[in-house]
């Protein structure tokens, strides 16, 4: 991704650089896929996943996260986050996770589906046990301001995981 250039989703996807999960936002809600090794978005059944209605992307793979906003014609801005390897930038907060709607009522094949009341299912391309839920882990980064405030100034999702009912 050449910076200041604007890219489909397409392209954003296989700037992840090799295989991961995506969670693409649409018209007709969000749903969660698998980043093939080639960058292609795949779905439960194997398939690929038409991409033309998606206005964003959050593609992850433990390692990277890249993010795509569409913005006109198909083509939109992205960004990859990336662990730093050295001291410039933000330092490492911590890691915490966010709720995804629902519990697990099927996983066959490395998919799950939850389902909530609400909003209906999710199928996600995780095994999980029956009756568990499913959280994004998410890294934190904070950065002190000029009068030493420290706050979170970025957020880099790495995975989806298995946590327990409560």
């Amino acid at each position: 991704m050449a910076e200041g250039r604007l890219v489909g989703a397409d392209e954003a996807l296989a700037a992840l650089g090799g295989a991961g999960t995506a969670l693409l936002m649409g018209p007709a809600g969000a749903r969660a896929v698998r980043v093939t090794a080639a960058g292609a978005a795949v779905g439960r059944d194997g398939e690929p996943v038409d991409l033309s209605d998606v206005f964003e992307v959050c593609a992850f793979d433990g390692v990277r996260e890249v993010r795509w906003t569409h913005g006109t014609g198909g083509l939109g801005c992205a960004v990859m986050i990336e662990e730093a390897d050295d001291e410039q930038g933000p330092d490492r907060l911590c890691v915490t996770t966010f709720l995804l709607w629902g519990e697990v009522t099927e996983s066959t094949a490395g998919w799950s589906t939850t389902v909530s009341a609400r909003v209906g299912g999710l199928e996600v391309p995780i095994d999980a046990p029956i009756g568990s839920r499913l959280a994004l882990e998410v890294v934190e980064y904070a950065a002190e301001d000029e009068h030493g405030t420290s706050r979170v100034v970025q957020e880099r999702t790495v995975r989806i995981i298995t946590t327990e009912k409560s």
